[in-house]
């Protein structure tokens, strides 16, 4: 149920995958730009490397904005705000800025936060965007959440217990792409599962072995409408499929 795709080719061994995925995320997102068209960045480190790659033959009025919160300045560098500007910037479009943390320590919080009217509004805006662009989490020590120690090692024990194999955007899903109930509900600050199967161009950007099971469970959950991958995991999906088909028989 793919409504485009894009595939590089997978990296020289040794090689990292960030660059060759953020340069295929930029070549189909400048094949997609328009004037007046909304795009919404998640975070991640693959999505931090677009601006290196993104061009635009003519500058455009577009809008960037970000469509969770903010990460911590202890990321690993990591700076979505950076990302935001700069891509707006390059394509002589506006940013509009999420002044709010992606995570917090309790609903409660995360409830009175979303009912900022800034905030709520923001989350509005990030709604309506015409194309978000994402990659997907996995449940090991890659995890941003356990990078930035805001979850710990029997944190991701119990995610991987509960069935979660993935995440969009904080969201967890699990092998099939059904939403997986966890201990973290309710405490992420952005668009949810079901915001994601409502934009029109939904954009994960995402490779490499670790990524295979949490790219096929969102692509399975109707997440994602587009993918941007390199040969080795488009490999994968296929091969899967064709599996999966053979089994039903």
């Amino acid at each position: 149920n793919l409504r485009d795709a894009l595939v590089v080719p997978a990296p020289e061994e040794g090689g990292g995958y960030y660059g060759v995925l953020a340069q295929g995320a930029s070549r189909w997102l400048e094949s997609k730009l328009e004037p007046g068209t909304r795009i919404g960045l998640g975070l991640g480190r693959t999505i931090s490397h677009i601006p290196r790659f993104f061009t635009v033959t003519q500058k455009m009025d577009c809008t960037f904005m970000e469509v969770v919160g903010g990460s911590s300045e202890h990321s690993g560098g990591i700076a979505k705000y950076n990302v935001t500007s700069k891509m707006a910037e390059i394509a002589g479009g506006r940013a509009e800025l999420f002044y709010a943390p992606n995570f917090v320590s309790s609903s409660e919080l995360r409830d009175n936060l979303i009912s900022e009217p800034s905030i709520a509004a923001a989350l509005e805006r990030a709604r309506h965007c015409d194309i978000v662009i994402q990659s997907v989490g996995t449940v090991d020590e890659t995890a941003i959440l356990y990078i930035e120690d805001r979850i710990s090692r029997m944190d991701l024990t119990r995610l991987q217990k509960s069935g979660a194999v993935g995440d969009a955007l904080g969201n967890y899903f699990d092998a099939e792409g059904h939403p997986v109930s966890t201990f973290l509900d309710n405490r992420v600050i952005g668009l949810s599962l079901g915001d994601l199967q409502k934009i029109p161009w939904s954009v994960v950007v995402a490779g490499g072995t670790e990524k295979h099971r949490a790219v096929r469970a969102g692509l399975m959950g109707g997440y994602f409408n587009v993918l941007v991958t390199d040969t080795q995991t488009a490999s994968y999906l296929l091969l899967d499929k064709i599996q999966t088909g053979l089994d039903s028989r």
